[in-house]
């Protein structure tokens, strides 16, 4: 089966959940004799806007579209429709069997349609809340949690066809969630990795009450008995992730600030290049009282590697994150899990049943957990003791299967 998986940014250069998952996915369906292909975009002045580079990443065939342009106005970024004729001619050239968007920005809500055209079946998975929020974070600019019924973030976009002032913003940030509506209404299937992130889509009115499947990301790797932690030496706390506002690292800066000297030290594993200036406050915030290194970008593979020099992760963000793959990597490695008691870490961490929870945003409980962590390494073993039974990749990979192979059988005869 040919499966062309489409989403906005791809790997080595951007590092994030959808990516990683998309590629363990598509490693394990190329496995299982299947044709994976990824298209993906990549912002680049120096191409012409629709300019295709063909690659490969580890093995899997990956077409490069090149995202020049501006935008003349708001609509235009979630319609996008100069990207029409560059996926027409992708669908002719690759002729999947299947299609599945893992991400639409940069692509547009009329990719689904063209592949319908084409009779191709769509697939969708949801990995944040893009279709929501044009943020994909649903937090307002004072970092207060939003119902993804607002305009706020449209607002620093181009203006509406409409012109400015608030009634345009209104009426262009329902026009896109409309929009995106009728897209997965019209998708073969629809995937979440949590139940979280579905339950809201259906609260929104985004799909239909329990058409979501939720899918688990699909373990990748091996799994690693808890290890017991040196009490004579200060706990090792890591954060692996971006470095953005959202996921909230200033907490946890702001929380090992508080403890006393010598009880924790923090390793800090992600890219120091793409927000400068909220690196900078991170480093000035830590200077003189939190003990850190600033370790920088990383591959994927190598993750196993940082989580075993670890004692503690913590996942201090901000926003309702879907399902994230550290967390499940740290429990599968045996790590003692800390995150913010929000959206799907939440979920995973059942409540508190695995890992432990903090009140999100809120460094003096934060700060709290850690020590009482530090101070009793026995209760700290324990906690990296309790992790839930996770599918592996080759669960979920079978899972799809079943999906796609559901859809292609209900086709209407004359489709190609």
């Amino acid at each position: 089966m040919r499966i062309l998986f489409l989403l906005h940014d791809w790997l080595p250069e951007h590092v994030g959940g959808t990516e990683v998952h998309t590629l363990e996915l598509a490693r394990e369906l190329a496995r299982l004799g299947h044709e994976p292909t990824i298209l993906c975009t990549e912002r680049d002045q120096a191409r012409a806007d629709g300019d295709l580079l063909r690659r490969e990443h580890q093995g899997i065939p990956v077409i490069e579209v090149a995202h020049a342009r501006e935008y003349a106005c708001a609509e235009e970024m979630w319609e996008e429709p100069r990207q029409a004729a560059v996926f027409r001619r992708i669908l002719r050239t690759v002729r999947p069997d299947v299609l599945h968007v893992e991400h639409f920005a940069a692509w547009g809500t009329g990719v689904l349609a063209l592949a319908r055209e084409a009779g191709v079946p769509a697939f969708v998975t949801l990995h944040d809340f893009h279709l929501l929020c044009a943020r994909g974070t649903l937090l307002r600019d004072d970092g207060s949690l939003c119902a993804g019924d607002c305009s706020q973030c449209l607002e620093s976009l181009p203006s509406p066809r409409a012109g400015a002032g608030p009634g345009p913003w209104a009426a262009a940030a329902e026009a896109r969630r409309e929009q995106h509506r009728e897209d997965l209404r019209s998708a073969s299937a629809v995937i979440s990795p949590s139940r979280f992130l579905a339950r809201l889509m259906e609260q929104r009115g985004m799909v239909r009450e329990g058409s979501v499947h939720v899918l688990d990301s699909g373990l990748v790797g091996e799994w690693r008995e808890p290890r017991v932690s040196d009490p004579r030496t200060p706990v090792r706390v890591g954060y692996v992730g971006g470095l953005y506002p959202s996921k909230g690292v200033h907490v946890l800066v702001e929380a090992l600030a508080r403890l006393a000297p010598g009880l924790a030290t923090l390793d800090v594993h992600g890219v120091l290049e793409w927000f400068p200036d909220y690196v900078a406050r991170l480093r000035n915030s830590a200077a003189g009282r939190v003990e850190v290194q600033w370790h920088g970008r990383f591959a994927p593979e190598q993750l196993d590697r940082i989580l075993d020099g670890l004692d503690l992760l913590v996942l201090p963000s901000l926003w309702p994150e879907n399902r994230p793959l550290t967390l499940q990597a740290a429990f599968r490695r045996g790590v003692a899990v800390l995150a913010a008691d929000v959206g799907g870490m939440r979920e995973l961490c059942d409540a508190g049943r695995y890992g432990r929870l903090f009140p999100g945003g809120d460094p003096a409980a934060l700060a709290r957990e850690i020590e009482g962590l530090a101070r009793d390494r026995a209760r700290l073993f324990e906690v990296a003791c309790a992790r839930p039974q996770l599918a592996s990749i080759g669960e979920v990979a079978q899972a799809h299967l079943a999906l796609y192979g559901a859809a292609r059988t209900s086709l209407p005869s004359e489709s190609p």
